[in-house]
């Protein structure tokens, strides 16, 4: 242990906001667990209210605004190399990716840089001059491409999303470390109520079959999806709930979906929902559903996980490389409404395959527990 705490690291975080439904709220548990085994400096780019990040050595806050802030981010990556940080990491960043990997090659220190997404199939596929293009190509695609060709290295959660960045990105295999997510199991402790319990404390009928999603309202999260599951799932149970948690450039045409398809009453959306909130939804809910077009690791599945309650998923991303071979049955192929909902209705028809792969959840997700992926973080990035 005495050797660990001698290895420094210095972790660039997009944002912190305690009060914030974004995934970043899960990283600051991930980050107190590598503080209790490693010297950490967190330098935070975006911050709102008091950060507190329990056992880092120090954290940086950045105050400047405009093109300052790049210099800013330089300057404090000098610092926390001169204070023994020998390897910097960039959480999706692009401005922390490529400042860090450039700090990283004049002070002789080592940058890692996390991405875990399918971006390629979302980016113009030619320059041209319309401005949507050049803004993907110039704020996007551009930036993602020198984060990989600058740092040190590549971190991204599964084996299937590793061959991805080959395939697509032409990354060195050899600079890929691959580190899943994690969860905070005590955040998302399993449900020990009644299941009933847990609906009527959301208001809704005990009996009632709830089926829960919990994402951005995206095109890339399947959100042009929801009506038509919900309207599939209603013709076997009419009397079924789909909870839609989330917000984005889709709500407006969901929520006239459901309309246009006469589905209000099958529907509840409470919008954003902060995460430390979420766990009384998951504990509603009989299955959790994620339609996505594009994923990397999607944490929402371990979440689902975490509580016990079953999920019916779509093959993207690294989405098999997380689940049992079990849980595979009820991964369909992408864009597949009919095999989706599907899936869905067969676990509501049947309570004892739902409580057999919440076992199977509840199993499968400790592989992903905070301390656990903290020692292989450590392990496989600090050096």
């Amino acid at each position: 242990m005495e050797a660990l705490r001698r290895m420094k690291l210095c972790y660039i975080l997009p944002k912190f906001d305690a009060h914030s439904e974004e995934h970043f709220s899960h990283t600051v548990r991930t980050l107190e667990a590598l503080a209790r085994q490693v010297g950490l400096t967190v330098i935070v780019k975006q911050w709102s209210g008091q950060v507190r990040i329990a056992g880092a050595e120090q954290v940086l806050l950045q105050r400047a605004r405009g093109p300052e802030r790049i210099l800013e981010l330089a300057r404090l990556l000098v610092q926390a190399r001169r204070s023994g940080c020998t390897t910097f990491f960039s959480h999706y960043s692009y401005s922390g990716g490529i400042t860090s990997a450039i700090v990283a090659r004049l002070t002789g220190a080592r940058a890692c840089y996390w991405h875990c997404g399918q971006s390629r199939q979302y980016y113009p596929r030619k320059w041209s001059l319309r401005r949507d293009v050049l803004a993907t190509k110039l704020t996007d695609e551009l930036p993602l491409n020198l984060c990989l060709t600058l740092s040190h290295a590549l971190v991204t959660g599964t084996a299937r999303m590793a061959e991805y960045y080959v395939r697509e990105f032409g990354v060195d295999r050899r600079k890929i470390i691959i580190v899943p997510n994690d969860i905070d199991l005590a955040h998302f402790p399993v449900r020990n109520a009644e299941l009933s319990a847990a609906k009527v404390a959301l208001g809704l009928n005990g009996d009632t079959p709830v089926v829960l999603f919990v994402h951005r309202l995206s095109p890339r999260k399947g959100a042009q999806y929801l009506a038509e599951i919900a309207a599939r799932v209603r013709q076997s149970f009419p009397g079924a709930i789909l909870i839609i948690i989330g917000g984005g450039p889709f709500e407006q045409r969901v929520t006239a979906e459901i309309a246009a398809l006469g589905m209000e009453a099958a529907v509840r959306m409470p919008g954003w929902v902060p995460n430390r909130e979420l766990g009384a939804y998951y504990a509603a809910a009989d299955v959790f559903i994620m339609p996505s077009d594009e994923e990397g690791f999607p944490r929402v599945l371990l979440e689902a996980q975490a509580v016990g309650v079953p999920f019916v998923a779509t093959d993207v991303g690294g989405v098999l490389d997380i689940v049992t071979d079990r849980q595979a049955q009820f991964v369909v192929p992408q864009g597949d409404v009919p095999s989706f909902a599907g899936r869905i209705i067969a676990l509501l028809r049947d309570p004892t395959l739902r409580a057999e792969l919440s076992l199977e959840g509840r199993g499968n997700v400790q592989s992903f527990a905070v301390e656990r992926v903290a020692q292989l973080f450590v392990e496989r990035v600090v050096k």
